[in-house]
């Protein structure tokens, strides 16, 4: 059964990236996907009285340009079928419930939207969204408007769940993955013969997947001081760049792991913060 994409716009530069993603995805998989926007006040008033619609329409500016930006996408994406939806009310509220009610699989959402300050990855409303969501969430940074699985990283830490995530990203994504490479972070008071040997006997795990061609690992020394002072982000960012990484899939563990780091002080600094697309567990 195809797969339901829902895209969380609030018209910004990097959110049109993530719509662009998202149809890239949904063109090439035959996937439905279904804009939706959130009215604010900067999205509901019209600045430029020429461009305000009759007085007696009841369209507000957010609904005009979100069948602009309907349109654009058909036109690009020719063969995809798409909708769209302005909705009232908070994003607290409203989301899971039409999350839940139209039955979606995935959201997909830009990285930074619209702030008078540049935020950081774990912005307020992203964190919020990967919190209430019911199903998995795409996190696209600025930039990346081709979706692809040739090279995908997955944040390990040898448990039973991150099996479960692996699947179901294979699911969504319809697969297959090209390469698969599993990240892992470790102290270096750890034994490193034992870590390799930990690595080696979970890849069995892996032998045999449908949608699996190639798997490898990486090992990555953390230092504890690291962690205190907001590096380790900027080291897995590296990381995951270094190994060309297309996309990063982090379970529901995993993930709260990167909160806990992007909500540092010191890490706010990194304004480039994730640096491929993320696939967030639900």
């Amino acid at each position: 059964m195809a797969q339901k994409l829902l895209i969380l716009t609030d018209f910004s530069s990097n959110s049109l990236d993530a719509s662009k993603y998202a149809a890239s995805l949904a063109l090439s998989k035959g996937y439905p996907m279904h804009l939706l926007h959130f009215y604010t006040v900067r999205s509901s008033n019209f600045q430029d009285e020429k461009n305000a619609p009759a007085p007696t329409s009841p369209l507000l500016k957010a609904d005009i340009t979100i069948l602009n930006l309907l349109t654009d996408l058909e036109e690009q994406y020719e063969g995809i079928t798409i909708t769209e939806q302005c909705e009232r009310g908070l994003l607290d509220d409203k989301l899971p419930q039409i999350v839940k009610r139209q039955n979606y699989d995935l959201i997909v959402l830009g990285a930074k939207g619209h702030s008078a300050v540049r935020t950081f990855f774990w912005g307020t409303t992203t964190a919020k969204i990967t919190d209430i969501s019911p199903v998995p969430v795409l996190v696209v940074p600025s930039g990346y408007t081709e979706f692809k699985t040739t090279k995908v990283g997955l944040l390990t830490n040898f448990k039973a769940e991150e099996l479960d995530t692996l699947k179901k990203f294979i699911t969504i994504s319809g697969g297959p993955i090209e390469h698969l490479t599993l990240v892992h972070a470790y102290s270096p008071s750890e034994d490193l013969g034992e870590i390799q040997e930990k690595m080696e006997a979970w890849l069995v795990h892996l032998e045999g997947w449908e949608g699996l061609k190639k798997v490898d690992y990486v090992l990555d020394a953390i230092k504890d001081e690291d962690v205190e002072r907001g590096a380790l982000a900027a080291q897995i960012n590296r990381k995951v760049q270094a190994e060309g990484i297309d996309i990063l899939v982090i379970t529901k563990t995993r993930r709260s792991f990167f909160r806990k780091l992007f909500q540092d002080s010191v890490s706010k600094k990194l304004a480039q913060t994730m640096v491929v697309p993320s696939f967030f567990d639900k």
